[in-house]
């Protein structure tokens, strides 16, 4: 998996699970691995076997095996060649959704070393020569991947044991045809003439399997296990890094025995692209076509049209239907045009050349929407009520609300709503936002989490305003996002207030987000605890003083007689003393 297919990656807080029980303490998950592998941070890994030499004389994938059984031993997986795809990670037993299937610490990990005479070297040949083929980190961590054997006696870079370095061999890269350019001039530079090809094969290990692993220094991972697992637009497993750097597996489907385990290269968010966005994505970043079963439908939910005849049906593209930017060759050769749902007419070529026009319209603008800073503190001032009356239009001309860009663009106009505190259209907005997430992707997803926990934000928002606004119209109308907020958390309320507090669906809205992003990234991660806290911050401010006028949602009852219910005062009182 390349750096960049990773840069989503998320930090965790602590570990969570394992093999779908509870662990109180992942450190000792990762002690009973130590006689086989013993990584240390920032530093190689140097603990072998000690039947090392043996294990490295089987086939690829025994060896593979024999590592998976004694390193994760609970977690009951094989590693299988399939055809078009290679080495694979399959499950030999049942997980439910959020099971953790294993726990891996780094097999390697390389950082910058600013001060370090052979990085400076690095740094100072990509600076004068101008034309290597990538930064100098990459080159260093090919470097920082050989033995004593590959050194001259007198190098002062850091080696790994012989058996890690065999482990980085054994990762995907493609097969060296020839030593590049800038491959020679490091070796040359370092005194490592004979030793090009191997340094070859090593940088295009860490190019197409390392992560991301610290920002200051800039540090690159890499693990073993988990370079087997392949793509899918559809995983069936998610992963996420603890404090410690170790790769934690999680189960983001239920996982049956037999079913080859797959995570995602591409963001939460890009999973939501359509078809071809993917395709052309892991093609230019990857390097191959994926052929997940969503890549493969015939049909792609994600490009939705209003039918250009009846304007009552949709048209839905096919899977393979080329995008604007492909240029007028592809369009031109593409004649598998779809009929409307209602009027049951096949789209002509006009009237598909009309609906790419629009949907690349549309692209050009979120593009444009994206890169400025909006929030809902500054949409006002990026944006004017003509020009969103426009986009809003927009979104619905041609494309209908199902279109995956009419829904981004209908959900970077939230900001705005919230900011001119049009809650109401807001609301609209982001429904509709997550009616598309729920029709074109079959499963947990991290965009659709957040934007439930945005909608939460709203909703308490706008609960909260409309209070205000019945209190003193003049003096609340002004107030920002922040402001409303603090008052909600520091005003008091009278009984028919609460009760339009506990009416307006904040809790279970942000109920429902923090059980998808606790069986997402777990619940020690900081998504999940982050919309904890606002569950109970509203159980603490309000539901106290709800319990004593109305029902109290049933998840809600657990938290409440932690707190005092009688801090509050019910009465009619100023929001600030």
């Amino acid at each position: 998996m390349p750096v960049d297919s990773v840069a989503s990656a998320v930090t965790e807080q602590a570990a969570g699970e394992s093999h779908g029980s509870q662990v109180k303490n992942p450190e000792l998950i990762i002690s009973s691995c130590e006689e086989f592998l013993s990584p240390k941070r920032l530093k190689a890994s140097e603990g072998l076997p000690e039947d090392s030499e043996s294990v490295v004389e089987e086939t690829d994938v025994e060896y593979i095996n024999g590592y998976l059984a004694k390193m994760h031993s609970g977690a009951g997986l094989q590693c299988q060649v399939m055809e078009g795809k290679g080495r694979t990670l399959t499950s030999k037993k049942h997980h439910e959704i959020g099971d953790v299937i294993f726990v891996e610490p780094p097999l390697h990990i390389v950082c910058e070393e600013a001060g370090d005479p052979d990085f400076e070297e690095i740094k100072k040949l990509c600076d004068v020569e101008g034309d290597m083929d990538y930064d100098p980190l990459w080159y260093w961590c090919a470097l920082r991947s050989l033995t004593d054997a590959d050194l001259p006696s007198n190098s002062r870079i850091t080696t790994v044991a012989a058996e890690v370095q065999r482990r980085l061999l054994l990762l995907h890269r493609p097969e060296t045809t020839e030593i590049s350019e800038s491959v020679d001039r490091v070796a040359k530079a370092c005194g490592l003439e004979g030793k090009e090809e191997l340094l070859e094969d090593l940088l295009q290990v860490w190019i197409h399997n390392c992560f991301e692993y610290q920002e200051t220094p800039t540090g690159y991972s890499t693990y073993f296990a988990p370079a087997f697992m392949s793509h899918s637009c559809l995983p069936n497993a998610d992963w996420v890094n603890d404090p410690e750097g170790n790769f934690v597996l999680k189960s983001r489907m239920v996982i049956n025995e037999g079913d080859e385990i797959c995570v995602s290269y591409l963001s939460e968010e890009a999973l939501l692209d359509c078809t071809k966005t993917r395709v052309d994505d892991l093609d230019s970043t990857k390097g191959f076509a994926c052929t997940c079963p969503r890549c493969v439908a015939d049909v792609d939910p994600s490009r939705v049209f209003a039918c250009p005849s009846c304007s009552l049906g949709e048209v839905t593209f096919p899977s393979q239907a080329p995008l604007m930017s492909e240029g007028e060759e592809a369009i031109g050769s593409f004649d598998d045009f779809p009929s409307c749902s209602t009027c049951g007419r096949e789209l002509t070529r006009d009237g598909f050349k009309a609906c790419l026009r629009i949907e690349s319209r549309i692209g050009n603008i979120l593009e444009s929407l994206e890169a400025k800073p909006i929030s809902r503190h500054n949409a006002g001032e990026f944006l004017s009520s003509m020009e969103v009356e426009q986009l809003q239009r927009l979104s619905q001309l041609g494309t209908h609300d199902k279109h995956g860009l009419s829904a981004k663009l209908l959900h970077i106009l939230v900001d705005y709503y919230v900011f001119t505190k049009e809650y109401s259209e807001a609301i609209k907005c982001i429904d509709i936002y997550l009616d598309f997430c729920e029709r074109v992707y079959d499963g947990l997803n991290g965009a659709r989490s957040w934007a439930l926990e945005e909608k939460g934000d709203i909703l308490l928002e706008m609960a909260t305003y409309e209070i205000l606004i019945e209190r003193n119209s003049s003096k609340f109308s002004g107030f920002s996002s922040q402001s409303i907020r603090r008052m909600f958390f520091y005003g008091t309320f009278a009984e028919d207030e609460i009760g339009k507090l506990a009416s307006s669906r904040i809790l279970e809205t942000y109920e429902k987000a923090a059980e998808e992003l606790k069986l997402l990234f777990g619940d020690w991660h900081e998504y999940h605890t982050k919309v904890h806290e606002k569950i109970i911050k509203e159980c603490v401010f309000v539901l106290p003083l709800v319990a004593l006028v109305l029902p109290v949602l049933p998840t809600a009852k657990e938290i409440v007689p932690a707190f005092n219910l009688g801090r509050h005062n019910v009465d009619t009182a100023p929001l600030f003393t």
